[in-house]
């Protein structure tokens, strides 16, 4: 059984390998998200991300991209807020 396999069987949660995104907080010093269509802004206090379904918005402090890497993506700086828009 694979790791996702095994988060999905503890936490009771869907399928995530269905996930049209996924998103993993390391604190509030970064985050990563798979599943990235678009960045639609790119500010040192807001990331806003384009994502199947809706926007995603980072607010924090000294926020930049990390990597970008076909549809996954890494910010870091510390991360203060997570928004999920429809």
């Amino acid at each position: 059984m694979g790791f996702i396999e095994s988060i999905n069987g503890f936490l009771r949660l869907c399928n995530l390998s269905d996930a049209p995104y996924r998103i993993t907080a390391l604190g509030n010093s970064g985050v990563f998200i798979e599943g990235v269509l678009k960045i639609c802004d790119l500010k040192t206090e807001r990331i806003i991300l384009a994502v199947k379904g809706g926007k995603i918005s980072f607010y924090g402090k000294g926020l930049s991209i990390g990597s970008y890497v076909e549809r996954d993506l890494s910010i870091v700086g510390r991360v203060e807020k997570i928004e999920w828009q429809a």
